[in-house]
C-alpha cells in the first residue's frame, strides 16, 4: 500500500484488484494506514480494507470489551 500515490504503484494495485475480480476471488487490502490509501481502494471498489487507518492492534481482552460497549 506504500506505493499508492505513485503512478506505477497504483497500476500494480489496480491490476491485482482486476485480477482478483477476473478470478472471482474476494480481495482484502491490508496495511492501509492513510486516508489517501483508503480513498484510492474505495474508488477501485476493493472488497475489504483493513489496517491502522481504522484501528491499531489490540489484545483480545480489549477487543472483547470494545464489542460489549454501546458506542
Amino acid at each position: 500500500m506504500d506505493d499508492i500515490g505513485e503512478s506505477k504503484g497504483e497500476k500494480i494495485v489496480r491490476s491485482i484488484i482486476d485480477l482478483s475480480r477476473g478470478l472471482g476471488i474476494r480481495l482484502t487490502a491490508e496495511e492501509v494506514e492513510t486516508e489517501e490509501q483508503y480513498k484510492f481502494l474505495r474508488k477501485l471498489k476493493c472488497d475489504e480494507i483493513q489496517g491502522y487507518y481504522f484501528v491499531k492492534p489490540m489484545s483480545g481482552a480489549v477487543f472483547q470489551a470494545l464489542l460489549k460497549t454501546d458506542k
